[in-house]
């Protein structure tokens, strides 16, 4: 490779005082001689902006740090970074996690013999717990472990990968080259979602094809703090709403398959159900978009009931209320 085109690193961290330097550290090692190093802190509770400064001045590093007052949101914060880098190829990584030396070097190398129609590349990645130590499953096989994935499922699918990235979202973000005419064409992070990385690489898969590196690029660090262990392990109102949202999306995509379509159906039905569950503002017209896509009858009910303020709670209530009612009266018929 004779020229080198600049490759934007977006370094996005939140309460990684005890990881930054050493993702920092992967960033500054990469063997690639022309990129440029955006950083933004959004808003960390500890003392990651202290350590991040200390790593800049210590090492003389020339990048862009940018330290939220408030807190954004991982989305609003990628499109921040986004909006400063100026690189064909965009790199991005949480600070939890660390890059292995060639990253980019070996990614940049493959996809400058890819056609523009390939707008991802992507990798493999080592899974590490909190003290770096690499556990059995890489991250690949440990997120397609999932019961309504089909037969004959490739873990490591590349060309046109939609169908696989509804049934799953198997991608490490953290290994991932991204051409910058992806952005220009599918737009940036939905700022609505509590994360970002599904949604974009079904957005993207829609209209570029996907390429595999089989270079293992990062160590993937999993804590019992992060977002994602949490929204995984613990159904919440505002996951749910982003999964609603999600599957919406899917469900506007031209030519996906009749399975892709009765499962994403199937999850719609189910996040409009858990809103109305915890009583969210929106659960009415997600229920209605749940019946105009289900047709089921009691989508629709539940629909209503939200809309003139009757939570489920009230609703059970309400119910036993009237079967009690209902067998007293029923008891006098018998007399």
């Amino acid at each position: 490779m004779t020229e080198y085109p600049l490759v934007s690193v977006l370094a996005v961290c939140y309460n990684h005082a005890r990881f930054v330097v050493e993702c920092l550290d992967g960033i500054r090692n990469q063997s690639y001689p022309n990129i440029e190093i955006i950083i933004v802190d959004d808003c960390s509770k500890d003392d990651s902006v202290a350590v991040i400064n200390n790593w800049i001045k210590q090492h003389q590093v020339e990048c862009r740090f940018i330290a939220h007052s408030e807190n954004q949101g991982v989305c609003r914060t990628l499109n921040d970074a986004l909006g400063h880098a100026q690189g064909k190829y965009i790199s991005l990584i949480a600070t939890d996690d660390a890059w292995l030396p060639d990253k980019i070097t070996r990614q940049v190398a493959i996809m400058e013999t890819m056609p523009e129609t390939v707008g991802i590349l992507y990798s493999d990645a080592y899974q590490v717990d909190e003290n770096g130590q690499q556990l059995a499953d890489m991250f690949i096989a440990a997120h397609c472990k999932c019961e309504c994935m089909p037969e004959g499922f490739k873990p490591i699918p590349e060309g046109d990968i939609l169908e696989r990235l509804i049934f799953a979202n198997f991608i490490p973000a953290m290994t991932t080259l991204i051409r910058r005419s992806v952005y220009d064409k599918v737009g940036l992070y939905d700022e609505n979602l509590l994360y970002e990385d599904w949604d974009f690489w079904l957005r993207a898969a829609n209209h570029f094809h996907f390429a595999y590196s089989d270079y293992p690029s990062a160590n993937y660090r999993i804590l019992s703090t992060s977002m994602m262990r949490t929204v995984l392990s613990n159904r919440n109102v505002r996951a749910e709403q982003t999964f609603f949202l999600i599957n919406s999306k899917i469900l506007g995509m031209h030519g996906i398959s009749q399975l892709s379509r009765s499962l994403t159906v199937e999850r719609l039905s189910s996040n409009a159900r858990f809103m109305y569950t915890m009583n969210h503002p929106d659960a009415s017209s997600a229920l209605f978009a749940s019946f105009t896509a289900t047709r089921e009858f009691l989508d629709l009910y539940f629909s209503l009931l939200a809309f003139i303020g009757i939570s489920e709670n009230r609703y059970h209530r309400i119910k036993d209320y009237l079967q009690w009612r209902l067998s007293g009266f029923l008891s006098l018929l018998k007399k």
